[in-house]
């Protein structure tokens, strides 16, 4: 291996781009009357677009279209109070993933450029469910978390 990326390499998602706190866990958390998670959740969105840019080597990390749908998502779901803040970070062609952690639970989504996205429960580690390629609309987003948010 050279350490020269190839084409493909360089057009692949990648991730590149984070804004969170360390991971939080659970029991460490309060929660006001509204959710907490969901302001700081918006603010480290705002602020990922606002910083989009081409990058020669990494891609195009501008994410206008896609944060439009991850906005729409997290409204869809503001009303689950017991939520850490996610990690929310930018991939490479214009994706954006959202990951929480809540003590050995985990939850991804990956909001892809095409329109589509993917999720992944996990547990210790151990993959518990998830699946790719699905469209936005539709979608129930309030199944994995209200799975995280459960001792």
């Amino acid at each position: 291996m050279s350490g020269i990326a190839t084409q493909p390499e360089l057009e692949s998602p990648r991730e590149i781009r984070s804004v969170q706190s360390a991971a939080t866990n659970f029991e460490d958390l309060s929660f006001p009357e509204q959710a907490p998670w969901l302001a700081s959740a918006l603010s480290q969105l705002w602020e990922l677009e606002q910083e989009g840019d081409v990058i020669t080597g990494i891609g195009d990390l501008r994410i206008g279209n896609t944060a439009t749908r991850v906005r729409q998502l997290l409204s869809n779901i503001g009303d689950i109070k017991r939520l850490p803040v996610p990690f929310v970070n930018v991939f490479s062609g214009g994706g954006v993933s959202l990951h929480w952690e809540v003590g050995p639970k985990e939850v991804k989504y990956n909001f892809w450029p095409d329109g589509t996205l993917s999720f992944w429960m996990e547990q210790n580690g151990q993959a518990i469910d998830g699946d790719e390629g699905l469209p936005n609309a539709g979608f129930d987003a309030r199944r994995p978390l209200v799975w995280l948010t459960k001792p």
